[in-house]
């Protein structure tokens, strides 16, 4: 299964556990939000869009998530449109889907 990951803005509303890491990696009950979708899915394979401290969940990622499948698309205008014609044609092939968005 391919997940694609919508983890870009800067979680304004959570200003106070955003300041240094994009909202996806801050931690709900001790885990950071997307590391429930890694473990609900571990067998998937997960492209992260995010266009906010790409550099910070870079690293963490690298450092803990190193079992799971992923690949962190940095959304500027070109490569956000490079990579959305690619999961298109990849959701045309596929029967199954899943689009997570970190809100």
């Amino acid at each position: 299964m391919k997940i694609i990951i919508q983890a870009g803005g800067k979680g304004t509303r959570l200003e106070g556990l955003t300041r240094n890491k994009p909202k996806c990696i801050v931690p709900v009950d001790n885990l950071p939000i997307i590391f429930y979708a890694f473990q609900k899915f571990p067998d998937a394979e997960f492209s992260i869009i995010a266009d906010y401290k790409t550099d910070v969940l870079e690293k963490y990622l690298n450092a803990f998530a190193s079992k799971y499948k992923y690949k962190v698309i940095k959304a500027t205008k070109k490569e956000l449109y490079q990579e959305s014609r690619m999961h298109l044609k990849i959701i045309q092939m596929m029967n199954k889907f899943s689009l997570c968005g970190v809100i």
